[in-house]
Order: structure tokens, then sequence, then C-alpha cells
């Protein structure tokens, strides 16, 4: 005998189930308008440099207008942008501490095991030529 079918129960309102979209979180919605002035603000840096009336400036132009509809500025405090800003900062050295790691040779020993590169040598002395 066959059990009948469970009733499908349509999903609450605010939720999707793990693959739906994120209702509203006010804080999380905050920082990432915060976060979206903040990129507006580099690209306001970055425009002067651009050659005027080149690709390139339009676009940069474009995303400046754009994204100032979506988060217009002087909507958040001086506290909460000090506070986008100090995690942009940290950020920052994280991606310049993880590109130092990545780079060969940073605080390593060169190969052969002596400082100088002359295996055996002093350091800072000329490598020795076979045969001399």
């Amino acid at each position: 005998m066959a059990l009948p079918p469970l009733p499908m129960t349509p999903p609450t309102i605010g939720s999707a189930g793990a693959a739906g979209p994120r209702t509203g979180n006010p804080g999380a919605a905050a920082d990432a308008m915060t976060k979206v002035r903040e990129a507006i603000h580099l690209l306001e840096m970055a425009l002067p440099t651009l050659a005027v009336g080149s690709e390139q400036h339009k676009a940069v132009l474009k995303m400046i207008q754009d994204g100032a509809k979506i988060a217009p500025a002087g909507q958040e405090g001086q506290g909460v942008q000090q506070t986008a800003l100090l995690g942009l900062m940290e950020r920052a050295k994280q991606m310049q501490q993880m590109q130092q790691l990545q780079q060969p040779g940073q605080g390593q020993p060169p190969p052969g095991g002596a400082p100088g590169g002359a295996p055996g040598g002093a350091p800072g002395a000329p490598p020795q030529m076979p045969g001399m």
C-alpha cells in the first residue's frame, strides 16, 4: 500500500530556500551601499587621469552616473564611511601580503644554502668559476 503524496507547501514570504535570493538585512544592505559609494569615489578619483572623450573616460563617467543613481552620496554617517574605508585598507594590506608570499625569493635564502649566491663562499663574494 503506497503512502499518499505529501502536500507541497509554497515557501513563506522572505524565504526562497537555500538557492533563493537573500532577504532584507538592513545592516548588510547599508554596508553594500557604502561599498558602492566608495567604489564611486574611487572612480571619481580615476576619472581626471583618463583622456577626455576617450572610450575609457566615457565608460567610467557612465559608471559614476549609474552608481550615483542607486547609491546617492551623503546618505551614510561619518562612522559608516570610516568603517568602510578601514575595511578597504585592511583588505588591501591582506592582498599585498598575499602577493609578497606568491613572489619567488621573497624572504627566503637563495638556492644553494649560503647567502650571496656563492655556495660555501662568503656573503657577497663573487661566484667561483671552475678551473680558476
